[in-house]
């Protein structure tokens, strides 16, 4: 049997659970940007990395907002990656929950710059057919760790060659809300104990009433039915961080200058609002130990 069938058999028996699932949504979504003649951001890949499933999921989960919400995103951390990466001379990045997200290949990286991706390791196996059978090469050295992002994932990380002592940049997207409150906690208290001086996180989260309010109601219970449930939601995100040893140094909704790029269709309701939902975008440094 050649190697490129043992490959395919391989991605034929890997199977992605319901939250890893979500990544071909994501990149469904940004394949939907990618096409746009304005499109925020360029990711030549994400139709590929879709699959079949992915566009069948923007139409099952369609909600008001969540394409849009999903190119903000994208275009808030790729922004944050680069001027960390570039303007502050960080060669580390680390990508938790990387799912389907094509940044190596697409982001314009430094010279000796490694981009170590963390996710299942039968996420990987799909994910790495994927770019063979498009034959790309990354624009960095990429490593993958194949590790289950609610255990102690720390040494593997360090054993695919992370160096604790040096500067990094973490991007944590589209992965928080899933988790429990504990979960959270100890997944960026972990970053943060693997971090040198100078390292960073770009994350998102959403407010408490984000998982209650009747408008988010549609989309959450078909993510529900499909068993990726929403846990956790924060009203606070920068006395969180700060639990966790990261200092935040700006947290915006999408809508607001420097989270909007000419998508976002709503008016960003004021704090006095105390009912309404709200995404996060936000990046912090590491605090001082």
């Amino acid at each position: 049997m050649s190697a490129h069938s043992d490959s395919g058999a391989a991605r034929e028996r890997a199977v992605l659970n319901p939250v890893s699932n979500t990544a071909l949504l994501t990149a469904a979504a940004r394949a939907i940007e990618n096409a746009r003649p304005d499109r925020i951001f360029r990711d030549d890949l994400a139709r590929t990395m879709a699959g079949a499933k992915g566009p069948l999921m923007t139409k099952r989960y369609d909600r008001a907002g969540l394409n849009e919400f999903i190119a903000i995103r994208t275009r808030y951390i790729d922004d944050a990656l680069e001027s960390h990466a570039l303007e502050d001379d960080v060669r580390q990045i680390v990508i938790v929950a990387a799912g389907m997200d094509t940044r190596a290949y697409r982001l314009d990286w430094s010279p000796g710059t490694i981009v170590y991706e963390l996710d299942r390791p039968e996420l990987f196996v799909i994910k790495n057919e994927m770019l063979r059978a498009a034959n790309v090469e990354p624009r960095c050295r990429r490593v993958t760790v194949g590790v289950d992002l609610l255990d102690d994932w720390s040494q593997a990380l360090q054993n695919a060659g992370y160096r604790p002592e040096r500067p990094t940049v973490w991007a944590v997207e589209g992965l928080l809300f899933f988790l429990t409150e504990t979960a959270v906690h100890m997944l960026l208290s972990r970053a943060a104990r693997l971090s040198a001086s100078g390292s960073c996180l770009v994350t998102d989260m959403v407010n408490r009433r984000f998982l209650s309010n009747p408008w988010t109601q549609q989309f959450l219970q078909a993510m529900k039915a499909d068993g990726a449930p929403w846990q956790f939601g924060v009203d606070d995100p920068a006395s969180l961080l700060d639990a966790c040893s990261w200092t935040a140094v700006d947290i915006k909704e999408p809508g607001q200058e420097g989270a909007h790029f000419g998508r976002w269709p709503y008016q960003v309701p004021p704090p006095s609002v105390v009912q309404a939902p709200r995404s996060f975008l936000m990046r912090a440094e590491r605090s001082r130990p």
